[in-house]
């Protein structure tokens, strides 16, 4: 009857702290049907696309003027799903919120495997939510982020689980494998990890489970065998470069810098940071931490990737945080253990408190998020291209704003953020950069509409800030006029009349 009892105490302390952090993620969300980031616009395009004519936009007229996508549609079908259901914007938001705040549950599954302390569950469980990261990139985004995080702690749970019954566990181990992997490519971290404490295990003179091999090993080979068929014929295009995303090259160092520790400070919160560094050295030497040593191996892989410029410092940065984090609880639990040792009365209300306050300033992340979120405003230029412009027309934007554009007004672009299979990234680059900072209007007539047949261009907040101009240099010959400015956002529209 008490163990009855305990376990429904421990569901309904879980439920409500899910319920706590998905509400004040609700408050922010809830405030408009727009989202903060221009890749959720691509996101929401093909989730559309797909409730309309049940399968993939892999053809699109208007990304880079007409290409090709190629990618996996796995995240995209079952929003469709949700889209069929409800027609709704918000609740798609809903979905994914509930989909990224779900990390609570797996992350206390976890921990509870390698503290076999409940109130640490607990804690870190909350604190895995709220890392900054993770959400500023899950909280008013649409993206995979939010369902591939908490399957990677499901994942590793359950991995763990394989060395007390590999029989009972492999089957739904393996099918998450399945899952996990083609969710995203960068499922290949965990897989690799995993491997390499695999390789760690063998080192220490321990000895390993042939089952957990065996689910490597196909895991690994499906993994090779599904992306090459999504992704083989970017590769026979653009070779190499497919490793590093076709970004580029000017933009290399802004995707790939290695961050600073004060970077990861702010990214991962002190906590984290601090008591993750020393678990993860902790634990290294010692192989009983089983789980924490899972983590651990797949930290170093993470890193590897990040110096090897294939993996970005976004998910560089939410991978890490969330590892770190979760291999903290190894070094906060034995601070407890001290406690309880020196019998400090009241030590884990102290710690409870001392987290509570420390992570306070995390939510500090949500106003930033609710800064950059699209407004009605900012829409109303994209609707009067829409209104203005002919159907085929094409309209110079800054990289950032490509997606928000077919999006809004469907209008081709010349250039977006979804770079890989895009043809002479790095000329479109190149022109771009000259048609807003280019003080000739032969020049700019020349590249904008005589090479990209574009008649319009957009100089908006994010032109401002990425060229540093408050106005197009070229703009003071009567050949390139402004033909709309909004007042609410101070958005620019030029248009070439020569």
């Amino acid at each position: 009857m008490r163990k009855n009892t305990k376990h429904l105490l421990i569901i309904f302390t879980l439920l409500f702290i899910f319920l706590l952090i998905f509400g004040i993620r609700y408050y922010h969300f809830s405030k408009t049907e727009q989202f903060s980031d221009d890749k959720s616009y691509y996101n929401l395009r093909q989730i559309e696309y797909i409730s309309e004519n049940g399968k993939p936009l892999y053809a699109d007229t208007l990304s880079y003027g007409g290409r090709e996508y190629f990618f996996t549609p796995v995240f995209h079908y079952f929003f469709a799903l949700v889209y069929s259901l409800t027609g709704s914007i918000m609740a798609l938001k809903i979905i994914n919120n509930l989909f990224a705040t779900s990390i609570i549950f797996f992350a206390y599954l976890l921990v509870k495997s390698i503290t076999k302390d409940e109130f640490l569950s607990f804690s870190i469980g909350t604190i895995v939510s709220i890392i900054p990261i993770y959400i500023e990139n899950t909280l008013n985004t649409l993206n995979p982020y939010s369902i591939f995080f908490p399957l990677m702690v499901l994942l590793t749970y359950y991995i763990s689980l394989l060395k007390t019954d590999s029989n009972k566990y492999s089957s739904i181990t393996t099918t998450l494998f399945a899952l996990f992997i083609m969710l995203s490519p960068i499922s290949l971290i965990l897989i690799l990890g995993f491997f390499f404490n695999q390789v760690l295990t063998k080192i220490n003179g321990i000895k390993i489970n042939k089952k957990e091999v065996e689910i490597f090993i196909v895991s690994l080979l499906f993994y090779l065998w599904y992306y090459f068929m999504v992704y083989k014929d970017t590769f026979f295009n653009q070779g190499l470069s497919i490793l590093k995303q076709n970004i580029p090259k000017a933009l290399l160092f802004e995707h790939f810098m290695i961050p600073t520790p004060l970077n990861l400070l702010i990214s991962f919160g002190i906590v984290s940071f601090l008591f993750g560094a020393f678990s993860v050295y902790y634990v290294s030497s010692r192989p009983k931490f089983y789980q924490a040593n899972i983590l651990a191996s797949t930290a170093i892989m993470i890193t590897l990737f990040l110096f090897m410029d294939l993996l970005t410092i976004e998910i560089f940065s939410i991978s890490l945080g969330i590892i770190i984090t979760l291999i903290s609880s190894v070094g906060l639990k034995l601070i407890i253990d001290y406690f309880i040792n020196t019998k400090i009365p009241y030590s884990k209300a102290l710690i409870f408190i001392f987290l509570v306050i420390i992570f306070v300033p995390n939510f500090f992340a949500l106003k930033n998020i609710d800064q950059s979120t699209l407004t009605d405003e900012r829409i109303e230029t994209y609707e009067w291209i829409e209104i203005n412009t002919f159907p085929f027309e094409t309209i110079i934007t800054p990289i950032t704003e490509g997606h928000i554009l077919s999006y809004f007004s469907n209008r081709k672009n010349v250039m977006d953020t979804n770079f890989l299979s895009a043809r002479n990234i790095d000329q479109r680059f190149e022109d771009l950069r000259k048609i807003y900072m280019n003080p000739f209007y032969t020049e700019v007539i020349h590249l904008a509409l005589e090479k990209y047949n574009a008649r319009y261009i957009l100089l908006d907040g994010a032109a401002s800030k990425i060229y540093n101009i408050e106005s197009l240099p070229s703009s003071d010959d009567e050949c390139i006029r402004i033909a709309y400015e909004n007042q609410k956002t101070k958005d620019l529209i030029y248009e070439i009349e020569c």
